[in-house]
């Protein structure tokens, strides 16, 4: 249930994200721009706003507004801003008949004349712009479309915030790192979505405060439910001021000189800005909102109300002495903006509204990311089954080609003999050897099998069921002719151990061999050749040798890091490659849990005849590089391993060397609803990394995960701490637990743990992960450790389920 609400809540978050938060870097810019709205023109307007200081008395408010009569005639005077220092400018808002806009009724006077100085320069622009911040240049605050469609904006912004930060919120929610450092060091998806989370996160106050009072603007019921909220009283309610009466003579001038000097007995030596509302009627209290100079925003306005004939104050209320629901209604511009909070606040809101851009930009980013990522595994899923599409048709003479792979090889080989024999006119037929019964071969006429050994002769993974149940004893198979390709190390005791098992129970079945089985050691081109010979006797078409041998190309070494200095387990290296060309869309792909194949320099024969070192690949294609992990082998002479010293030490960084990429499809990432359990040790981190950078990639859609990771000491070998740490604070992780055999640096003791002790001190939660939640388990590393993790899953499963999960896919291994 956990699962699918957090689903829910990112697909809105998302699907909100690319509709109508489109709106918001809209708002953002502009309300960034405004943010300094008053000092901009007051910069841009000298002679304007103030002008040049001179040895006369400043003019009163009615004669301010008598000389304004005499230049505007039937104008009708609203609000009069004072500005008491010398110099300073009257401002007066004014209504013109027959004029509509609020532009054409603004004016800037002379303090010492009355002379109409216009508006300030930028006036206008930024009239413009606060439209299109609240309305979009849709409509007004009256009618038309746009308020509503900022409204809506503004809703969504707190609903992004909410949603994101539930989101991300790590298990360690008072580490600020987890928080507010976003990790500089990713590439691709994961940078966008690093910056996207950390941005969110550091203005999340900011934009939650932002639309709380934008909305006040916007809608009459939600200003005096917030008033009331805050103040514990409504605001009264505006209701149209009835017509004045028509004077048989010319309009009279509302009288304010005595409400003025009242104003300036009560706080004149303090005043920095007046604002003066004139009554539309003869004998209406004058309202004056002041600041001080001491004032602790723009608008954080005291006020005085006073009779205008005998200049009695009716009420004086000073911000200060406000309590706070009162301050914030009454500067709710100044909290909106950020000024509330003094300069600096206005800076970090401005820097906050204008950073709403870069939401839309990193989300589109990851957008196209993902689509990157969906056509790179259309590509790869496409080419998995290149030349063999039609041999998946169930035609009764179709002939089955079985395969049994640990590691990929014997799956991509069973793909290529059907292919051949497609094109040679045949009919075949791939699928997984586990998938066939007793009776379904007994109704086989032709057979083929490539199959590979697992460790020392053992079935693969996925064969395992088969061979513990099919082959416990010879079956009736008399009418079947097979033919078996072995794949094995030669290093290993028993060689194709479990391919000839199964020649060897085919022939005990009554089953006629067409020829004998052929042993293939690390894909040996002559064994290849040779069950390439017999295909073709069966009317398979020859072909060309690609995809029987897999083509090198040559890689550039970009770097090498080494991860654990002073580890008592001997040296780790990050090694980085670049591909052949990274800007050529059909650069090489790969999957998570590929293999790369390199031919280490010292071997100076062609690529097809010297060993070949095989890696778990750590990175994803849309990295840009392919990352590998290498433990440096020491011989006992003192000299080191072929594979692993060339590309930790021998290998000049720069230099190219030969590498092709083995699909590994028994170890691909399983479906991303399903939760996983990433057991590994050693270098086998590498194929964890990959398919964790797998998931934090499609985190939006990924269920949870849990990494149980082993190496030598705590001290020096905590790989990729910060990666980690990033996955887990965004959920990429659910939990994580480390086990190390030499916990004090020293040989292990009684202290010593490794991966398969976790697992059995956390029985419960495995069987729950496994049983309960349906999770897969991917395992990567080193044979003693897989068998360790293969023993203790037994115990706490029962080995017929853990034999279950593997043939079904839900139990992959990358053992070397």
């Amino acid at each position: 249930m956990a699962v699918m609400i957090k689903s829910f809540i990112r697909q809105t978050h998302w699907l909100l994200g690319i509709t109508i938060g489109m709106v918001l870097p809209v708002i953002g810019i502009t309300g960034a721009i405004m943010a300094f709205e008053d000092p901009i023109m007051e910069a841009l307007s000298p002679g304007i706003v103030d002008v040049a200081p001179r040895p006369l008395p400043a003019l009163t408010p009615d004669q301010l507004l008598a000389r304004f009569a005499a230049q505007q005639p039937g104008a009708v005077p609203t609000l009069l801003i004072m500005a008491p220092k010398p110099g300073g400018a009257a401002r007066l808002t004014f209504r013109v008949p027959g004029r509509q806009t609020a532009e054409a009724g603004i004016s800037y006077l002379d303090p010492y004349t009355g002379r109409m100085l216009g508006m300030a320069n930028g006036q206008a622009f930024f009239a413009d712009v606060r439209r299109l911040h609240r309305f979009l240049l849709l409509g007004d605050e009256k009618q038309g479309p746009g308020k509503h469609i900022t409204a809506a904006a503004a809703v969504c912004l707190m609903l992004f915030v909410l949603s994101g930060l539930y989101l991300r919120w790590p298990r360690r929610a008072l580490d600020w790192k987890v928080w507010l450092k976003p990790d500089l060091t990713r590439r691709g998806r994961s940078l966008y979505w690093s910056l996207h989370a950390v941005a969110g996160t550091w203005f999340c106050v900011i934009y939650l405060i932002a639309p709380l009072t934008g909305l006040t603007w916007a809608y009459d019921w939600y200003l005096r439910g917030a008033t009331t909220l805050l103040t514990g009283q409504a605001p009264p309610l505006e209701t149209a001021a009835a017509p004045a009466p028509k004077a048989a003579g010319p309009r009279r001038l509302p009288q304010l000189d005595t409400a003025w000097k009242t104003l300036l007995a009560h706080d004149g030596a303090h005043l920095d800005s007046v604002l003066i509302t004139i009554p539309k009627t003869s004998g209406k209290p004058v309202r004056l909102r002041y600041l001080n100079h001491d004032s602790p925003n723009d608008v954080a306005y005291n006020l005085l109300l006073v009779d205008g004939k005998s200049g009695a104050i009716l009420k004086a209320a000073r911000y200060d002495d406000l309590p706070l629901g009162q301050r914030i209604v009454t500067a709710k511009l100044a909290v909106h903006r950020g000024a509330f909070f003094g300069l600096p606040g206005a800076i970090v809101f401005m820097l906050a509204s204008a950073s709403l851009v870069l939401f839309p930009v990193t989300g589109l980013l990851l957008y196209l990311g993902r689509r990157r990522q969906q056509r790179v595994a259309r590509d790869l899923a496409a080419a998995t089954q290149a030349g063999a599409g039609a041999g998946r048709q169930d035609a009764g003479d179709a002939i089955p080609v079985a395969y049994a792979s640990q590691g990929g090889t014997a799956e991509q080989l069973a793909w290529r003999s059907a292919a051949a024999l497609i094109a040679g006119g045949r009919q075949a037929r791939v699928v997984p050897l586990a998938a066939l019964t007793v009776d379904e071969l007994r109704q086989t006429g032709m057979l083929l099998v490539v199959a590979a050994t697992y460790g020392a002769g053992e079935a693969p993974d996925a064969a395992r069921g088969f061979a513990r149940t099919a082959m416990a004893a010879p079956a009736d198979l008399g009418a079947v002719r097979y033919a078996v390709l072995a794949l094995g190390d030669r290093s290993y005791p028993d060689f194709c151990g479990f391919g000839r098992a199964l020649d060897r129970w085919l022939a005990a079945s009554g089953a006629q061999a067409l020829f004998p089985c052929l042993s293939v050691d690390r894909e040996d081109a002559a064994a290849l050749q040779a069950w390439r010979t017999q295909l073709a006797a069966l009317g398979a078409a020859h072909g060309d040798d690609e995809g029987w041998q897999r083509a090198f190309a040559h890689w550039r070494l970009a770097g090498r890091r080494l991860l654990n200095p002073g580890s008592p387990g001997g040296e780790a290296w990050e090694v980085v490659l670049d591909p052949p060309d990274s800007s050529d869309r059909h650069a090489p792909a790969w999957h998570a849990g590929d293999i790369a194949e390199i031919v280490p320099g010292h071997a100076h024969a062609s690529p097809a005849e010297p060993p070949v070192r095989s890696y778990s690949i750590a990175s994803l294609p849309g990295d840009g590089r392919l990352a590998l992990l290498v433990r440096k082998t020491v011989l006992p002479g003192g000299g080191l391993g072929l594979g692993s010293g060339w590309l930790t030490h021998h290998a000049p960084v720069g230099d190219t060397m030969p590498l092709r990429i083995r699909r590994n499809t028994g170890f691909h990432p399983p479906a991303l609803e399903q939760p996983v359990i990433l057991i590994g040790a050693g270098t086998g981190l590498a194929g964890l990394l990959a398919h964790l950078r797998h998931r934090g990639a499609h985190r939006d859609t990924a269920a949870p995960a849990w990494l149980v990771f082993g190496e030598r000491c705590a001290r020096s070998d905590r790989w990729y701490t910060e990666q980690i740490d990033a996955w887990r604070a965004d959920g990429t992780l659910q939990r994580v637990d480390l086990a190390f055999s030499r916990p004090d640096g020293e040989q292990g003791g009684s202290q010593a743990r490794y991966v398969q002790d976790l697992l059995a001190a956390h029985a419960a939660d495995v069987r729950r992960w496994i049983v309960d939640d349906g999770a897969t388990v991917l395992v990567c590393g080193g044979m003693a450790m897989a068998q360790g993790v293969h023993d203790a899953l037994a115990a706490i499963l029962g080995a017929p389920v853990l034999d279950a999960l593997a043939e079904t896919g839900r139990y992959r291994r990358d053992v070397y």
